[in-house]
């Protein structure tokens, strides 16, 4: 795969360092003069020079920036994916059996530990991902429809439970916990529409299940009146 020339011979370009236009002599012609490069080099922070210090000023950097480089990778695999996958196939197919029996233990873990961290920065920056995945898993399973958008999710996120106004919170675990977000069809059955979902706790959608909002009001009261506990607000 071919890379096109980050500038072209020829072409006028501005000195980011003094705004002064230029003609391009070379591809990598980015600044006017050698001082004008060597003064905007300098000025920029320099990795330590200790291996140690040195990964975890990588590691550090990675994770400030994770967010823009997932996205960054997935429009370059989406660009070159085809380019991607024969590359992949024709190395595997050179590789002795032993070695890639070994690389696909290391991509394993590898890939777990990615996945880890992934899921903990996604769940701050897009917190209603989880419950729109799994009632898309769900509705396929069941043959449910489901048309809900990420866009309907976006604009009808507001952070709290749309029955109990509770505010939701995000567990640091994959298991369901009582005060996650989950998407509930309001009429069990019509399916995932904008039209029939709506942002709830997992509590309250484990509670209603196939019912309807009654039957969940009316088990809430029964529960309020047997305990004895008087009615208070989270």
């Amino acid at each position: 795969m071919t890379k096109n020339p980050r500038f072209r011979v020829g072409d006028s370009h501005i000195c980011p360092a003094c705004q002064t236009p230029f003609a391009v002599t070379c591809s990598s012609h980015r600044y006017c003069t050698p001082d004008c490069a060597k003064k905007v080099k300098s000025s920029r922070p320099r990795k330590p020079r200790d291996p140690e210090e040195r990964a975890a000023y990588s590691r550090r950097w990675r994770d400030t920036n994770y967010v823009e480089l997932v996205k960054k990778r997935r429009r370059y695999y989406e660009e070159n994916r085809e380019e991607i996958l024969a590359r992949q196939r024709e190395r595997k197919r050179a590789m002795p059996r032993e070695k890639l029996l070994a690389q696909r233990a290391k991509e394993y873990e590898q890939n777990k530990a990615r996945g880890r961290r992934h899921y903990h920065v996604t769940r701050a920056w897009l917190p209603w991902l989880n419950a729109w995945q799994g009632s898309k898993q769900r509705a396929k399973k069941r043959g449910t429809p489901f048309t809900i958008t990420k866009d309907w999710c976006e604009a009808r996120w507001t952070g709290r439970c749309e029955v109990s106004n509770i505010e939701f919170i995000l567990s640091t675990k994959r298991s369901p916990y009582l005060f996650s977000p989950s998407l509930d069809q309001i009429i069990p059955g019509l399916g995932y529409t904008p039209e029939n979902s709506r942002f709830v706790l997992h509590a309250v959608n484990a509670l209603k299940g196939e019912g309807t909002d009654e039957n969940m009001l009316a088990i809430a009261e029964a529960i309020i009146s047997a305990s004895g506990l008087k009615r208070r607000t989270l």
